[in-house]
């Protein structure tokens, strides 16, 4: 706020108390006075409209610097111009124009920056060079009755918060976590805190809340769910898509108060590269056509886009699927296990988030007849978000890649799960990584476990 408005509000209050309303109007025009610079004269003409004339004091020089163009008539704030953000500093034509979002043209819009002077919502500044000769700049600073609606929207917006705050912290005090998701009450917490310190934004609120919301009501949920339980969300015309603008902030963000990954809270979505990558003996059928692999032993790609318009997939030769939430692991595998050994075997890599499209594919090679999945992922807290996710798909044999003494071996879903969990507990998490030292072995793995069932 600039010290002109500082001036005014605290005349206002002033005003209040003992009616001071013209030494009011006085203080916050004589804030663009600069020193040595006297008020000459002050005329209103037969509409109200007020000429301050203002003249540079020098010894026994005087010469006009500047007119002041006011009016003092109280007048609603058109609605063209209501709910535009407030502003203090001085704003040529252009950066008005720019401010209302005006489409006029330049002649059509001086006339309506006239008609705002007249109605007491700017006030104009003429300032003058050569000693009063020329106009130098013309410029706009807020009039009376724009700083009173502003004054007004404030009061108003700050009791709806208070509205709001009452309303959001009861929906947190009542919201349960009835699917044990790493860092909900943390997050809970924090949220509780920073409304208590009044150190948080609305829209923030509402965000991390809807997070919360969304997390209570599901074992997983992807990100277009968090908007579709804002508390705003019927405001709105594509509730899912209200985050998206600062999704990577917002994210981040959110690992950072919960300490890990958002995977860990059961968020299956975050921004980056999202392609999965694919090798297996099979057809995938789209709306749209088909990708043919039965012959070939590639490294495909396939968009989560695609998946969304994927209709099925033969996969009659394959009897397990081997994924990976490393692609770099999956590119590295291929290439060390001859395609020969690894016809009957579909291996897929993704991005390490199990996405509703990661989840999608997965389950169209279920349905394909497919009976085994083998899962190898990182040793961390994210891991177990994952694993109970692909669990839920319904595969015949669910097989998890667990390590022990520095080693690798397949143990069953029960097995995996419990050592993700006692390593979550003492910290003694490892990336997949840490095992690349030894293909052969990690060979050996995937095809024992697609021999033995």
């Amino acid at each position: 706020m600039s010290i002109g408005m500082e001036v005014y509000d605290c005349m206002r209050s002033l005003q209040s108390k003992g009616g001071l309303q013209r030494v009011m109007h006085d203080s916050y025009l004589n804030t663009f006075l600069n020193n040595g610079e006297i008020v000459i004269s002050d005329i209103a003409d037969d509409r109200g409209i007020h000429e301050r004339v203002i003249h540079q004091q020098q010894k026994i020089v005087q010469y006009k610097t500047k007119t002041l163009i006011y009016s003092l008539e109280e007048n609603d704030i058109p609605p063209e111009i209501q709910n535009k953000t407030p502003w203090s500093k001085k704003k040529t034509a252009s950066q008005l124009k720019n401010w209302s979002g005006s489409g006029l043209s330049g002649l059509a819009f001086s006339h309506q920056t006239n008609k705002w002077v007249a109605l007491g919502i700017l006030i104009q500044v003429n300032e003058f060079a050569d000693r009063g000769i020329n106009l130098k700049n013309t410029y706009y600073v807020p009039g009376f009755n724009l700083l009173n609606y502003w004054k007004t929207q404030a009061r108003e917006n700050e009791e709806q918060n208070k509205k709001l705050i009452r309303a959001f912290t009861e929906i947190l005090n009542n919201l349960t976590n009835p699917y044990e998701h790493v860092g909900f009450e943390t997050l809970k917490q924090w949220l509780l805190n920073r409304i208590n310190e009044k150190k948080i934004s609305i829209k923030h609120l509402d965000f991390f809340l809807s997070v919360l919301i969304t997390a209570s009501k599901a074992p997983f949920f992807d990100w277009k769910e968090i908007g579709t339980n804002s508390y705003f969300k019927e405001k709105v015309h594509a509730a899912s898509k209200m985050f998206d603008g600062n999704m990577v902030a917002l994210l981040e963000e959110l690992e950072e108060i919960i300490g890990d990954p958002v995977s860990s809270i059961h968020l299956t979505t975050r921004p980056g590269n999202r392609d999965i990558i694919l090798a297996a003996q099979c057809r995938l059928v789209f709306t749209f056509g088909m990708y043919n692999y039965e012959k070939a032993p590639v490294l495909a790609k396939v968009t989560d886009e695609e998946v969304h318009y994927l209709q099925s997939i033969d996969a009659k030769n394959i009897r397990t699927i081997f994924a990976a939430e490393n692609r770099a692991v999956v590119r590295k595998l291929i290439k060390h296990i001859p395609y020969g050994h690894r016809a009957h075997i579909g291996i897929v890599g993704f991005d390490g988030q199990v996405r509703s499209a990661v989840y999608d594919l997965l389950r169209h090679f279920k349905n394909a007849g497919v009976g085994q999945i083998i899962i190898w992922s990182d040793y961390d807290r994210a891991a177990i978000a994952m694993v109970e996710k692909l669990y839920a798909l319904e595969f015949e044999q669910f097989k998890f890649v667990a390590k022990k003494q520095g080693t690798l071996l397949l143990v069953s879903y029960a097995e995996g799960l419990k050592q993700l969990k006692e390593l979550a507990g003492t910290n003694h998490l490892t990336e997949q990584e840490n095992f690349l030292w030894d293909f052969d072995l990690l060979e050996t793995i995937v095809l024992e476990g697609n021999v033995n069932d």
